[in-house]
């Protein structure tokens, strides 16, 4: 009997893993077929780590510490520079001169300015971006001095700031441009904040007792916690060598992200129950029509970049402007399968990019006119069909990131650096 019963465990546990190793080789070349590439476990596996560690999307901070959301960096207010990365948070903290290298005959101070996008070639392409700018005698040394979330005025108001306190540097990169058409009207806009404030500024100071938006907020919450938890248990496990197995911790996963962008669009569009102070919205700004207020944020990019160089000028620092590439800029990459199903979910930035950049590109040739070291990056993977953004927003990879230093370095501000003190 037992003899019996263990032959039909058997027999049921041969044909669930012969049926497992069909369905798993199927899934294989369906992948390969349909994608137009193999199946990467490494790249499933990164996928299910950036889940695991990133933090949630929105969340009143009122003065208290809040967080840089995409790279899980804490941050705190700050009264000049609106908020930046809490002591110990980062390599430095931004507006602590004393933390520089000062002048020397052997090294060339580099300051890297900017959102996140700027801190990701500190991060991913420091090492190449030493390299490129680096000179017979005279080793350069890359002070990051971007944070997540960075916009204009930030960049200028940070440079002052270090200045101030009698900071020293030789090269200025700042490296921007998404941030500023993209956050103001996604998350500023929607809470009649100043479109020049810092982003999402009425969640870090607002006095938030609205009882829908605290709702949200814990919906949010609950809904990231398990979409964390979801490819958590698939990366311990390692299962994500499995193509079945990815593929379903990918099918949940979206279901996750389709109920995140419901909520923090709700979050965006909600009208708060309650008279929000100056301290929270700033000066009332009205505009005539999107047209009118994507120029004006254009125009303090630009208004800011010319005070960065004349700065620059004024403290013999050279000064290099880049306008940062992005995926959803028209003919600026051939997108992978990976870029695109990362391009294809709604995304609230897709507009704004589409109605934000062409004025940057217009403006930096305002820029350049201007006698602004300006260089237009939208179109450098416009030949390069590898994979090299990360998310859907404006990310890149490891790859991409050294593509950036490289061309800053070797092509275009090489020239700048030589003749800066």
């Amino acid at each position: 009997m037992l003899r019996r019963i263990l032959g039909r465990v058997l027999l049921v546990g041969g044909g669930i893993a012969v049926a497992l190793i069909a369905a798993e080789a199927t899934l294989y070349v369906g992948y390969w077929v349909w994608h137009g590439v193999r199946f990467s476990s490494d790249a499933y596996r990164s996928a299910m780590l950036a889940v695991v560690n990133a933090p949630s999307a929105a969340r009143p901070d009122r003065g208290r510490a809040g967080e840089d959301r995409r790279d899980n960096v804490p941050t705190v207010i700050h009264p000049y520079l609106g908020f930046v990365p809490a002591p110990g948070a980062s390599s430095i903290m931004i507006g602590e001169g004393d933390q520089i290298p000062p002048r020397s005959d052997t090294e060339l101070v580099v300051g890297v300015f900017g959102g996140s996008f700027a801190a990701g070639i500190c991060a991913y392409a420091g090492h190449e971006l030493r390299r490129v700018l680096s000179r017979p005698g005279k080793d350069a040394r890359v002070v990051c001095l971007a944070a997540g979330g960075y916009k204009q005025p930030q960049q200028l108001l940070a440079l002052t700031y270090l200045l101030a306190q009698g900071a020293h540097l030789d090269l200025v990169l700042n490296i921007d441009g998404f941030n500023e058409v993209a956050l103001p009207p996604s998350e500023n806009r929607p809470q009649g904040v100043a479109p020049i404030y810092p982003r999402s500024w009425f969640w870090h100071v607002g006095n938030l007792e609205d009882p829908d938006a605290l709702k949200l907020l814990g919906e949010l919450s609950l809904t990231d916690r398990a979409r964390r938890n979801w490819a958590a248990r698939f990366a311990d496990w390692g299962l994500y060598h499995s193509t079945l197995m990815s593929l379903a911790w990918k099918s949940r996963d979206r279901l996750f992200d389709v109920e995140h962008e419901r909520i923090v669009n709700e979050l965006r569009t909600h009208k708060l129950e309650q008279h929000a102070s100056y301290a929270a919205t700033g000066p009332a700004m009205t505009f005539a029509d999107d047209e009118a207020y994507y120029a004006y944020l254009a125009r303090v990019w630009r208004d800011s970049s010319v005070q960065m160089q004349r700065l620059c000028d004024a403290n013999g620092i050279a000064y290099a402007h880049f306008l940062q590439p992005n995926q959803y800029v028209e003919g600026s990459k051939p997108l992978d399968p990976t870029e695109r199903e990362l391009t294809s979910h709604r995304n609230p930035y897709k507009r704004t990019v589409t109605l934000g950049y062409p004025l940057l590109r217009r403006a930096g040739e305002e820029l350049r006119a201007a006698g602004v070291n300006f260089y237009d990056l939208t179109m450098v993977f416009k030949d390069e069909p590898a994979r090299l953004y990360s998310d859907g927003c404006c990310h890149l990879n490891g790859v991409g990131y050294n593509r950036i230093a490289t061309v800053i370095g070797g092509d275009v501000s090489l020239g700048v650096a030589k003749t800066s003190p």
